[in-house]
């Protein structure tokens, strides 16, 4: 392999452009990593130009959250100064869902200035809303007006091959395509270590499963140690697949494109994240030393403390995990939290995530709540504050953190209120649906506090802001209902403990079942212990409160069966057809399965959701086996057969595992777990995407509703 530190860019080289122009270089470059974290203090350095804010919202655009906000208000301030430049239209194609408009906007800004820069920009913008065959009809006709000037430079030609996957129907996007492939070669040809032509030549290789071929492109071009995001793709996508490689060489071969690009520049923490993660897949000595160059190289930065948290946190698991290490981890995360070095949103959102798990399952006593809770941003205090709000502890301090944060978000919205006009391509609905949720969760657990206080009319007036907030109209929630989901679980908790207290009990047993009907996937619903008190309220003593319960846990039974078998396809359709191999190499066909009711569960051990429903799943599969009429198998999502191998031994598990090969995207499969249930005809009858508390029993329901069916 040739030595990746020799062909490592020089850091000087970096630093001697212009903020403008290295917010234009990781536009080019793909490295969004690079970008979240050095994006927002290239853009001040720039003055803030058009041009700057320009290369900036071009890759902010897919931000979440805050930062998405954020990015709307810089695109605002771009429209009132200069509604017609160039740079204003450009950068708009990225925030514009009607492709026909966007296209408009394009042509407008290249008839101002024609520069390349411009037709890529807005290329790369209108590829981003391309849906129906009409979008792509018209971005063909765009393309083809411009395609001369797309063939005069290595990145034109690069955009120009990633604009013509774009225009294959979605299922075959990540599959081989020649015309963009020759593109790819005719860039790579003009300038061999171009970054943009590099990815796609090697995202077309990876198709065609010549991952030899793509990671020897890699190494030669020199564009590895260019761009953080290639190396994401060499480390996750090309070298596990090399087959001439042991676990060893594909160790060295990770390790030496790291060490080259921590040689070359500071990382950023996703790239720390992506190299330790994928190393001590590998070898966990390397990975450790690797962490111990970072912390040479770059002490004290935001690469070092990830790395460091990368090491503390090891494959710590807090839904799995023993009450002694949750305690171990929790008063290591404390101290880590305590370190005075920087730490980048990544790395404490990480270190915050896992407390907050370990806190869920009360795993956390008072005392390290209240450290925790003053450690932290407020606006990542919320699990904190409900889970000390819970206890009656600190209540007053709570309060203020609380109602702070609800003045944060008025005022917030007040401002974005001025940018949520934008016609937003719907993948930003999600932006706006998670700022109300935020804003409703603030809401309710002030709530919640005040009525810990006994300030009942303070709690009514926010707990009932609560409900309206998650009725709102709002595309993103539905108009007038109220959220389903376990985002509305425990303000109608809080409603019906505030019923209650008012005395309101049939209103409150209203809002207890609906708040029980949503799957909770700790040992007791929270809904319980508040039915409990109710009924004791109620009737002043606990005679017939075990009856009640009994009641109502049949009530609830009858309910999510009556609910599971609705989801039955009224059309269903036949699956995609398949020949795949077993762990044991053996060879099942969907075709050998017909005449027989089938379960496919799609997983992965990488899954967490996934390994949490395996007992039950395994249980179901006791159920059935030996059964002729039915067949349960899964299909496993991207681990390597050793790896499922040895979990499937440690666990103790035997149902079948099939290994994907590529029909995840023929079956348009995404979400993990899901689970399909076939007819006898190989239709799918049902499908179940995501976990499944319940899932002995619901499985059950709806393989004995399909062999009924068979029988009929």
């Amino acid at each position: 392999m040739q030595s990746l530190i020799e062909t490592a860019p020089s850091a000087a080289d970096a630093t001697q452009s212009s903020p403008e122009q290295q917010l234009r270089s990781l536009f080019y470059g793909n490295d969004s990593s690079v970008f979240k974290r050095d994006g927002e203090a290239l853009l001040a350095a720039s003055e803030e130009t058009l041009e700057s804010r320009a290369w900036f919202l071009a890759q902010a655009h897919s931000a979440e959250g805050e930062p998405f906000f954020a990015a709307l208000s810089h695109l605002d301030s771009m429209q009132r100064e200069a509604p017609h430049d160039p740079w204003t239209l450009a950068v708009r194609t990225f925030f514009e869902s009607d492709v026909e408009q966007a296209i408009w906007m394009a042509e407008k800004a290249l008839a101002k200035d024609s520069r390349e820069d411009i037709l890529l920009l807005c290329t790369r913008g209108i590829i981003g809303q391309v849906e129906t065959e009409d979008d792509q009809k018209l971005f063909k006709a765009f393309l083809d007006r411009h395609r001369e000037k797309f063939e005069v430079s290595a990145r034109g030609l690069a955009v120009l091959a990633d604009s013509i996957r774009s225009l294959r129907p979605a299922g075959e996007r990540k599959s081989p395509s020649d015309a963009a492939a020759s593109l790819y070669d005719r860039a790579l040809h003009m300038e061999p270590g171009n970054v943009m032509a590099v990815s796609g030549k090697v995202n077309d290789l990876a198709a065609r499963k010549q991952h030899k071929e793509a990671a020897e492109l890699m190494e030669q071009s020199g564009a590895l140690l260019l761009s953080e995001q290639l190396q994401f793709e060499y480390f996750y996508y090309v070298v596990p697949n090399l087959a001439d490689l042991d676990d060893g060489g594909k160790a060295n071969a990770i390790e030496s494109a790291g060490r080259g690009m921590l040689e070359s520049r500071e990382p950023s923490e996703d790239y720390v994240d992506s190299l330790f993660s994928n190393l001590v897949k590998l070898s966990e000595p390397r990975a450790q030393a690797i962490v111990d160059l970072i912390g040479q190289r770059y002490p004290k930065s935001k690469a070092s403390e990830c790395a460091v948290l990368k090491r503390l946190l090891g494959d710590f698991n807090a839904q799995e995990a023993t009450p002694e290490s949750k305690k171990e981890m929790s008063v290591n995360l404390i101290e880590f939290l305590k370190r005075p070095n920087p730490r980048g949103r990544g790395t404490e959102g990480d270190a915050i995530g896992t407390l907050s798990r370990i806190a869920f399952s009360d795993g956390l006593n008072t005392e390290q709540l209240v450290q925790v809770l003053r450690l932290i941003p407020p606006q990542q205090a919320l699990t904190f504050v409900q889970q000390l709000a819970d206890r009656k502890a600190n209540l007053p301090e709570l309060e203020r953190v609380a109602s702070e944060q609800v003045e944060r978000l008025v005022n917030e919205a007040k401002v974005n209120s001025l940018v949520w006009r934008h016609a937003l391509p719907k993948m930003k609905a999600f932006n706006l649906k998670g700022f109300w949720l935020g804003f409703a969760a603030w809401q309710d657990v002030l709530g919640w506090i005040y009525l810990q206080l006994g300030r009942l009319e303070d709690a009514e007036l926010r707990l009932t802001a609560t409900e309206k907030l998650l009725e709102i109209d709002c595309s993103p929630l539905g108009p007038g209902r109220f959220v389903d989901g376990w985002q509305g679980v425990m303000p109608r908790v809080h409603l019906a403990r505030l019923c209650i207290a008012k005395g309101d009990y049939t209103k409150a047993e209203e809002y207890l079942a609906q708040a029980i009907s949503v799957t909770w996937f700790t040992d007791e619903h929270p809904a319980s212990a508040v039915y409990k008190e109710c009924y004791l309220r109620k009737h002043g003593s606990a005679e017939g409160l075990d009856a009640y319960m009994a009641s109502l846990s049949q009530n609830e039974r009858d309910r999510r069966k009556t609910a599971t078998l609705k989801e039955r396809i009224a059309d269903a359709q036949a699956i995609p057809p398949f020949k795949l191999t077993t762990l044991d190499g053996e060879t099942v066909s969907s075709d050998e399965l017909k005449g027989k009711v089938v379960v496919i569960n799609f997983w992965g051990v990488w899954c967490g959701f996934c390994v949490q429903e395996m007992p039950e799943f395994q249980q179901f599969v006791e159920r059935y086996r030996g059964n002729p009429r039915i067949a349960v198998l899964t299909i496993d999502a991207n681990d390597a057969p050793e790896k499922i191998k040895a979990f499937m031994t440690k666990k103790n598990y035997n149902f079948p595992v099939l290994l994907e090969g590529d029909y995840l995207k023929k079956a348009n499969v995404a979400g993990f777990p899901t689970t399909w249930f076939l007819d006898a005809a190989g239709r799918k009858a049902f499908e179940k995407v995501g976990a499944t508390k319940e899932l002995l029993e619901e499985f059950t329901w709806r393989v004995e509703e399909l062999i009924r069916d068979a029988n009929v």
